[in-house]
């Protein structure tokens, strides 16, 4: 059975995910394909012509017989579509091809789904069969096509503005650093749980973590900088204004003093002419 768990780790609701996975056979042998809940064969079945439960497809040739199934129980999701080419399934290289599409997947939603092969049936001694042909019998070959860019962790950040204009910022991501997030949720040195496994998701947890720590000091000091800066953008505009303050006193000082000369100067030139006229009367008199 192969299990599938698409998680949208964007940050963002309404998200498309599509899934094409491809089911061909993996050795030079031909299987009659069949179906007996009715599924169309040489074409493209949907919607109801896709069973609920239960098996999708027959396989049988001289050495196998065996059954393909999609799980729809619970969390896990019929495909949307099954596509296949003839009857004939394996050596002339058809394949069959299900797709899993969904237009609004929200933030955190999981689309879970898994595919099958069941009621196997051998014709032939396995051990026999196993020693003359060292090949696998079929094999899963899956495809992931998504319009959701870094589909595997998109962590969600904090933007802080750094900047006087708009986009001068510095996004902080927020990692996943629990024991979900770093891998470590089933591990151990005792059964059920593989110690190899255990080691090598203990390794790349700490590797993470690493990695994240220095992501973190590398913003660290990108904020140190960028404090620094303006700290000396404040103190270089608090001089400015001083001295564009100061300037201006100045010359608002000169127009006063002016325009104070000006006004002294036509009171002493009115009163000269007030003063001509009598002394003519006095020369009269």
């Amino acid at each position: 059975m192969a299990e599938f768990k698409i998680r949208n780790n964007s940050g963002l609701d309404h998200k498309s995910i599509n899934i094409s996975t491809t089911f061909s056979a993996g050795h030079s042998v031909l299987y009659t394909l069949s179906s007996s809940n009715g599924v169309p064969i040489g074409g493209t079945a949907s919607g109801a012509q896709i069973p609920n439960s239960g098996t999708a497809f027959e396989m049988s040739n001289s050495l196998v017989d065996f059954n393909l199934s999609f799980l729809n129980d619970g969390a896990n999701t019929k495909p949307s579509s099954l596509t296949t080419t003839d009857t004939r399934f394996g050596v002339n290289g058809s394949v069959i091809t299900s797709t899993w599409e969904n237009n609004d997947i929200s933030a955190g939603e999981v689309l879970e789904f898994k595919i099958s092969l069941n009621d196997f049936n051998f014709k032939q001694d396995i051990y026999l069969f196993t020693e003359l042909n060292t090949e696998q019998i079929d094999s899963i070959n899956e495809t992931i096509t998504t319009d959701i860019k870094d589909i595997d962790y998109i962590p969600p950040n904090v933007s802080i503005q750094t900047g006087s204009n708009e986009n001068q910022s510095v996004k902080i991501p927020l990692f996943k650093v629990d024991a979900d997030g770093l891998g470590l949720t089933n591990v151990g040195l005792l059964p059920p749980a593989i110690p190899e496994q255990s080691i090598a998701a203990a390794d790349n947890a700490m590797n993470k973590v690493t990695n994240y720590r220095g992501i973190y000091g590398a913003l660290q000091n990108r904020m140190e900088h960028t404090l620094t800066n303006v700290g000396n953008s404040f103190e270089n505009l608090t001089s400015s204004e001083s001295r564009i303050r100061d300037a201006d006193m100045a010359i608002e000082m000169m127009k006063f003093t002016q325009k104070n000369i000006l006004s002294q100067a036509a009171q002493a030139m009115l009163a000269q002419a007030n003063a001509q006229p009598q002394e003519i009367l006095q020369l009269l008199k």
